[in-house]
């Protein structure tokens, strides 16, 4: 093609009533304008929602993670020994439930220790008692 040929799209149809035809010449360049348009346009789009799903995603993950580290710090304290601490980890949903579950745990290891001392207090005093009658009949004085 030179500089002085177009290429056109060429539509017609014939009308009976006024015996000729109606003929429609349309630039081909003005159709590919336009659906390059609307192809950037599609683009610019998916990339704008892609940018904002991912910035939600990672907004609602962080969420997430952020109680799940704290039920993790926690499991660690525990591990180590510090049955008082607080699991500050609200909620209905998994973590949620998982952090009721820790607590009650504790509460029942808790009561377990509490039990344990009392019950060694308990023997202990008893032992104490039972030497205490063992040297009160070593040292009892017949009148």
């Amino acid at each position: 093609m030179d500089s002085k040929t177009k290429s056109v799209y060429i539509i017609y149809t014939y009308l009976e009533e006024i015996d000729s035809y109606l003929v429609s010449i349309i630039s081909l360049k003005d159709i590919f304008i336009k659906i390059s348009r609307m192809r950037n346009n599609i683009i610019f789009i998916t990339l704008l929602l892609t940018g904002i799903l991912s910035v939600v995603t990672n907004f609602i993950n962080s969420i997430v993670l952020k109680k799940l580290n704290i039920l993790i710090h926690s499991v660690k304290r525990i591990r180590k020994g510090e049955f008082d601490i607080d699991i500050d980890v609200k909620g209905s949903r998994e973590i949620g439930e998982l952090a009721h579950n820790i607590r009650r745990l504790l509460d029942k290891i808790n009561e377990l220790i509490a039990e344990s001392v009392n019950k060694k207090a308990i023997t202990k005093e008893a032992e104490l008692k039972a030497l205490q009658n063992q040297i009160d009949s070593h040292f009892y004085i017949i009148p």
